[in-house]
């Protein structure tokens, strides 16, 4: 906001035992509000190492790409364009990679590579012809340093694209695929967790929910388990979308009307748990919990079968937010709601 909070920066610079990195990060702030001398000296005999997080799931979001990326940026700012190179080579080549960085690692590395550019692209325009599949091939130009073209290739399982450099900079190319699995073709999966998801009437007993009369009331439940192989798991998500003919019903409204039998919360033989934070939306529910070793869990939702029709229900996924190896879906399927009696 162009309006830097100077005690507190000086206060902060004075703690003896802050750490490289937040030395690093705090001369950025100073070199963004102008005094560059002050984070150069704070710099002044630091390293451009990082330390390593070789324990899973600490208290931090941070990474040694993270941390790299924090020195690029600040090296950026102050102009060091020298010292600036090595680091910004290292991100990319890991950015290159084909593993699993976290959203706080990935974010922090494109910030870090951009602002590099940015500064140091230098002028002039990039110049390319490109085509699909043989078709005529488009010009491009752009005084940006990075250009995006997107296709829509529907169905098709391959297609091809032709490139030409037409201007005096080398180019870098990069290809990048998305797309949402065909309802149905979800692939089952359980990495280091087991899930199990089960769909019962308020009376406990099971229910076909391929098949389901107009104005049924059911539980979907969620049953997952920690086999203990990589200790407790932290920061995990539950996603669960339904379908869109089925309504959800928020619990929180209603738990405290005593005539209501409510056999979530008052049921002596089903048990079930409470996430630490639920998201409960017009269509999904997303909860946010710990998961400890040899640990098992059970969430429950109440739905209403509440419109006629075909209806696909997606996927159920859970997941480490912040890890790779830990896991599991359970795949959707194709639910119908029928008129009550028929």
């Amino acid at each position: 906001a162009g309006k830097p909070e100077m005690g507190a920066m000086n206060r902060l610079r004075e703690d003896e035992k802050l750490p490289p990195i937040a030395a690093w990060q705090l001369a950025a702030a100073y070199a963004l509000s102008g005094h560059i001398e002050t984070a150069k000296n704070m710099v002044e005999g630091l390293t451009t190492g990082t330390d390593t997080y070789d324990t899973p799931q600490l208290y931090t979001y941070g990474s040694e790409l993270r941390d790299k990326a924090i020195i690029l940026e600040t090296l950026t700012l102050l102009g060091d364009k020298n010292t600036a190179i090595p680091l910004l080579q290292l991100i990319s080549e890991n950015l290159g990679r084909d593993v699993w960085f976290s959203t706080q690692s990935t974010a922090w590395a494109l910030k870090a590579v951009t602002k590099y550019a940015g500064k140091y692209a230098g002028e002039g325009e990039i110049r390319f012809d490109y085509g699909w599949d043989g078709e005529s091939m488009q010009s491009a130009v752009t005084t940006y340093p990075l250009a995006s073209i997107s296709r829509e290739t529907g169905e098709k399982r391959s297609t091809r694209l032709n490139i030409k450099n037409k201007g005096d900079k080398t180019l870098f190319l990069r290809i990048a695929a998305s797309g949402i699995p065909l309802a149905g073709e979800e692939q089952s999966a359980g990495n280091n967790m087991v899930m199990k998801t089960e769909y019962r009437l308020l009376d406990g007993n099971p229910v076909d929910i391929a098949n389901l009369e107009q104005g049924t009331d059911l539980l979907a439940i969620v049953t997952l388990r920690n086999p203990g192989t990589l200790g407790n798991y932290k920061d995990m998500a539950l996603t669960q979308v339904f379908p869109s003919g089925w309504e959800i019903q928020n619990m929180r409204i209603f738990e405290d009307l005593p005539a209501m039998q409510n056999p979530l919360f008052n049921d002596p033989v089903e048990k079930f748990d409470h996430p630490d934070y639920q998201d409960i939306r017009d269509d999904r529910v997303l909860s946010y919990f710990d998961l400890p070793a040899y640990k098992t869990l059970r969430f429950a939702v109440k739905l209403t079968a509440s419109y006629i029709g075909k209806y696909y229900m997606p996927a159920v996924g859970c997941e480490a937010m912040y890890r790779k190896d830990i896991n599991a879906v359970v795949p959707g399927q194709w639910v119908e709601v029928k008129e009550a009696g028929r």
